[in-house]
């Protein structure tokens, strides 16, 4: 009886985890909340003319909110099904310590964290862009004025 309900169980959590990275993909592969008015073979003075945006409190607010909508997307999309085979372990662990009487964390507060440290990872990117908006390194559009800045990107990433 005990198995059949796990293994209902693991079934329940996979296909919700298939559930929710396929919905991911979607929403990445849509292009949703993208504005491509804009063609990348504009020259970049031209994508430059919109005006300086100022960094209210409101502004900042909503682009945390942008980047971290961002990351938990990507991070869904691409990060959990690596992480796809740990949670269903954590869960059975889980249960073993509630039928046995020991604590347990529930596991929607284990995969939870995953959202948290995009969350931190997304203030440190709004700071980031403001800092490099104020440096008139980074245009409003977030595309770099900078060809130093471009290429240190570029080298950043192809190290990573």
């Amino acid at each position: 009886m005990l198995e059949k309900l796990m293994k209902r169980d693991r079934m329940l959590v996979l296909a919700s985890l298939i559930l929710v990275i396929s919905l991911s993909w979607l929403y990445i592969f849509t292009g949703a909340a993208m504005n491509m008015d804009t063609p990348m073979s504009m020259p970049v003075s031209t994508k430059l003319i919109s005006p300086v945006t100022q960094w209210t409190p409101s502004y900042l607010l909503l682009m945390v909110f942008m980047w971290w909508v961002m990351m938990v997307a990507m991070m869904v999309a691409m990060m959990l099904p690596s992480a796809a085979p740990m949670i269903p372990l954590f869960a059975a662990v889980n249960r073993k310590n509630q039928t046995e009487g020991r604590s347990f964390v529930p596991t929607g507060i284990f995969t939870a964290g995953y959202i948290v440290a995009w969350g931190g990872f997304s203030l440190l990117a709004v700071f980031l862009q403001w800092g490099l908006q104020r440096l008139t390194l980074l245009s409003p559009t977030m595309v770099t004025t900078s060809a130093y800045l471009g290429a240190a990107l570029l080298i950043a990433a192809g190290v990573y």
